[in-house]
């Protein structure tokens, strides 16, 4: 995929892992010494990105990291649409997950 990064905005190739509702992110397809950055998917918000303008495009905000936006665009649209898929299942993984541990923890005994 390529991501929207720096001061000029321009599209960069970077890979991606998702696992245990974290998407990690790499320079080069073969990186694993070369973790550039991870963005937690609990309470991560998905959307377009500038529809108008770009097509394949979309962008994840984690409110763990509020000043923190990524924007991704994919190869294809079915690329960008597995994307989202595995994504969102990650998300609801991971939020179910923490929300399951919190209402066992809160209930009376």
């Amino acid at each position: 995929m390529l991501e929207k990064l720096g001061r000029f905005n321009k599209w960069h190739p970077r890979w991606f892992i998702l696992k245990d509702g974290v998407m990690f992110r790499f320079k080069t397809e073969h990186g694993q010494r070369e973790q550039m950055g991870k963005v937690p998917l609990f309470g991560a918000q998905l959307s377009e990105y500038m529809p108008h303008k770009y097509d394949r495009c979309f962008q994840i905000s984690s409110p763990a990291r509020p000043k923190e936006l990524h924007v991704l665009r994919a190869p294809t649209v079915e690329d960008m649409h597995v994307w989202l898929n595995a994504i969102l299942k990650h998300k609801i993984v991971i939020e179910e997950s923490i929300n399951s541990i919190i209402i066992t923890r809160s209930d009376p005994m």
